[in-house]
This record gives structure tokens, sequence and C-alpha cells, in this order.
């Protein structure tokens, strides 16, 4: 159905905003006009995102970024509407007392990720350092929200008018940055790992390498009949690429035991490339770890993560746009669960540096096993208690869930000792959900 919009200028950011939430987010046709004339004569559904106020439309005055262009700091005020953090408040005769449309566009550019911030020891943005974690909404899927309100005021304007309903999904996603504990090493990575365990008095890791490397024992991070026997067709799992560094340890695609694994998780779910600790500002690098992973694969990768969520903002998804990756899972912090970009909803990324918006698409994900463990410090009961509390939230906006979890988690090894079945404990509790 055909939605008609008053703009007074008609701008890129105007024209990407209004295109995810109107059209992707509510299903709608969406037709831009600055012509009053035709705007007021038109039968269609009208919203005025304009100056002008035009008796008969759903009116909401804009906020000047939508006009800008190029990064420039904003000043940021965060009130209430229906009970909701909101942002960007405009005149208080308009529908709703804030540009909705420049709010989302804010958060789900990442705005904030342009600006000068105090990068963590791997140069990514902090959680600390966002709007979301500072005003105490990281927990919520705002833009959503925002959106299942302005829904209730378009049925209400104009009764009959079709909206379209869309549907809870889950997605679990499986990131392997360290294939196997111990096997396939090599002879002196193992030395050196022997040596440093029992240099630092961690025995029992020193006699659990030594039974696994003499086949008395199996690996624990080879979990993956188990991940295979549990996750739903839709799992996505992410293989770490790149020669080893200090950040990446990973057996090379190209080992026998790598073939043997992709060829069991090929058989059920999607791989993708886990790109390496240094590639998210490397093109090259990006690019031959891609080609690798292919080659290994016999098949074309199109969905990726950055190792460490390394991103830089735009030239990290510049670049995976420029390989050719259609859909990227990085969107999502390792120490807080939550909303990074305020959504549940998948959205292409827009260069606000170039004000272009591209074919990349953006899934981002809510949890991460790490952050429950490390960054909340959560027991495991705990995890599948604020695991499925999120869940629930996205349900509740009929947004997408998704997860990250490693397949060490289920090791029960060293810091990961009860959490073996916390992942098989959150699938089930979702599947009742979806």
């Amino acid at each position: 159905m055909q939605l008609l919009v008053l703009v007074d200028t008609i701008t890129p950011r105007i024209q990407y905003i209004l295109n995810h939430v109107l059209g992707t987010m509510l299903g709608f046709k969406v037709e831009l006009t600055s012509d009053e004339n035709v705007f007021r004569s038109s039968a269609l559904p009208k919203i005025a995102y304009s100056c002008r106020r035009v008796e008969g439309a759903i009116q909401i005055y804009p906020h000047g970024i939508m006009q800008q262009k190029g990064v420039l700091e904003q000043y940021i005020h965060v009130s209430q509407w229906h009970d909701l953090p909101i942002f960007f408040n405009t005149d208080e005769s308009s529908t709703i007392p804030f540009d909705i449309f420049a709010a989302s566009f804010y958060l789900i550019a990442r705005y904030e990720e342009y600006l000068p911030f105090n990068a963590d020891q791997h140069g990514r943005f902090p959680s600390e350092e966002s709007l979301a974690v500072k005003n105490n909404f990281l927990h919520l899927p705002l833009v959503d929200l925002w959106v299942n309100e302005f829904t209730k005021i378009l049925d209400k304007s104009f009764p009959g008018l079709r909206i379209f309903k869309r549907k809870f999904k889950y997605i679990p996603t499986i990131d392997i940055d360290n294939a196997f504990a111990y096997k396939h090493k090599g002879l002196l990575r193992n030395k050196l790992g022997m040596a440093k365990s029992l240099v630092h008095f961690k025995f029992a890791d020193a006699y659990r390498r030594w039974q696994v490397c003499f086949r008395l024992k199996s690996d624990p991070f080879d979990t993956y009949d188990t991940l295979l026997s549990f996750l739903p067709p839709n799992a996505i799992w992410f293989w770490l690429g790149g020669s080893f560094s200090r950040f990446d340890r990973n057996i090379s695609v190209n080992h026998p035991a790598f073939q043997k694994i992709m060829r069991k998780i090929r058989a059920k779910h999607t791989v993708g490339l886990h790109p390496s600790y240094s590639t998210f500002n490397n093109f090259d690098k990006l690019m031959r770890e891609k080609i690798t992973l292919e080659n290994a694969l016999h098949f074309p990768v199109q969905h990726s993560r950055q190792h460490f969520l390394r991103l830089q903002f735009p030239k990290t998804n510049q670049m995976l746009a420029q390989a050719e990756i259609a859909y990227d899972y990085s969107m999502g912090y390792s120490d807080v669960i939550g909303f990074r970009a305020s959504t549940c909803t998948a959205f292409n990324f827009y260069n606000v540096v170039d004000e272009k918006e591209l074919t990349l698409k953006l899934i981002p994900f809510q949890v991460m096993d790490r952050a429950l463990l490390q960054g909340l410090k959560l027991n495991p009961e705990q995890a599948i208690e604020q695991v499925s509390a999120m869940a629930k939230t996205v349900k509740s906006v009929n947004g997408t869930f998704v997860t990250v979890w490693h397949n060490e988690t289920l090791s029960g090894l060293n810091e990961w000792k009860g959490w073996e079945n916390v992942l098989t404990s959150i699938v089930k509790e979702i599947s009742i959900l979806d």
C-alpha cells in the first residue's frame, strides 16, 4: 500500500530512513514529494514530514540533522513519550513531540560512532560511550518500540490501513575462534603450551593437554556434534580466518580437520567468515581470508562477523560491501547485552560521510556468551533468565533475536564450567516463543 510523505527537501538521509521505517518495517511503498499542492490533492494516506503544516496529515516536524551533510556534534536531550525515551524534540503541535525519523536515523546509522570517542584497548567504540548506556535504554529495541507507537497513530488516523505484520525470528550464531583447545596445534605450540601450564602450576591443564595429544581423551573444544544436535536450521557459524597471531589462534581453513568439521556443518547450516583481528581496516587481508574460505568450502561466502567486533566507521563496512559480503553480524557489544543500534530489525548500512546507502545488511545481535560471563558476571542460571527476558522483549516487537556463542563455551573448561547446557536451554526456551 502506498504512503505519501511531504518533505521540504528530499535528501539521501530522508530517503534512507523513511524507506527503512515506513518501507522495511511497516511494509509501505513510500512516495516522497516536496510539492505541497500535489500532497494536498492526493487521496493517499499522508505524512507531512515538513516545517509546513498541512491539515489531514500526520504532522512530524523535521530535525535539522536530516538536512545536514557529514558528521557534526549534535545536542541531545533525552525526555519521555509514552513511557519511552525520546530525543530530537520538536514543536508540541506536532502529532508526536519528537522527530522519530531523525532519532531513528541517529541510532541506526550509528552516528555517534563517527564522532570522536575514547576507544578501548582494541580500538573499539566502548558501550559506556553510547547514548543508550548513558541514558539507560540499551536494554530496549527503542526504534522498534517507537515504530509500534507510531503504528497506533497510523491506525487511528487512517482506519483500514494495511500495515505489514512482522514475525519474530531467532538466529543462533556460533563463532569458531579456536576450533580445538589442543588438537592440530602442532608440536611446537603444544610444547610451549605445556611448558606455560607447568610454569604457572596449571597441572590439570598440562595433564589434559597430554591426554588429548596422545588421543586418550577428546578435545574439550570439539563440541560440534553437540551443537549440531540441537541448533535450528537457520543457525550461522563464523570461522576465524587469518594467519596465527596474538589474537588469531585458530587452525588454518586448509587444515584437513577444518574440512571435516565444515562438511558436517555445511550439511545443516550456513557458514560465514570471521575476519581476523587486523582486517577491520585492511581490505587486502579481508579479501585473502574470504577467498581462502570460499576455496575451502567450494561455496561463496556472504555472511561475516568481525573478530573482537572491531569496527571502524565507515571503513570496515565499506570494505565488507566491496568484498561482496551481503550480511554482517558485528552490530553488538562484547561486554554488555542489549541493542547497540537500538533496534532488532536488520538494516542496510548508511555511510554518513559519503551520504550513501550500501547494499550491506547489518543484522544486530543482542547477546554474547562472554558478555554474560565476563561483562555481567552472571552464573548459568542467571544467564538463561536474562537471555530469555531479552528474547521476550524482541518477541514483543516481532523483531529478530540473535545470540553469539562459541564452541568452547560448551566445553565446561576453566571459566566455562557449568555452562555446558546453557545454550541448549536457551534454544529450547526461545523455540516456545517462536
